[in-house]
This record gives C-alpha cells, sequence and structure tokens, in this order.
C-alpha cells in the first residue's frame, strides 16, 4: 500500500473509508473519535496480520 509508507494518517482514512459499513458520521468528522477509531482497527487488523502469519 503506497499510502502507507507516505502518510500514515492518510493511510488510516483509506481504511476507514473502505471498512465502514455505517454507524454515527460523528466518527468521521470528529478528531477525537476518528483516532479512536483508528486506534482500535489498528487493533483489529494486527490481530488479522498475527493469525495470517501463524498459518
Amino acid at each position: 500500500m503506497k499510502v502507507a509508507k507516505n502518510d500514515e494518517v492518510e493511510a488510516g482514512k483509506v481504511m476507514f473509508d473502505n471498512c465502514w459499513l455505517g454507524g454515527s458520521e460523528d466518527l468521521r468528522t470528529d478528531a477525537l473519535l476518528f483516532m479512536a477509531v483508528q486506534t482500535q482497527l489498528g487493533h483489529v487488523l494486527n490481530g488479522f496480520q498475527g493469525l495470517i502469519k501463524n498459518l
């Protein structure tokens, strides 16, 4: 992912947008909520990465 190498925040936005299924728009527009979502999204995706490595 080229974006991740250049700008981690932009990469987080791309992943958030691609994973978005719906919910409060405040998660998109409030900076503090958005960063909290990014933290949780990182935990989830890192967990999957660990599972894939152990296959």
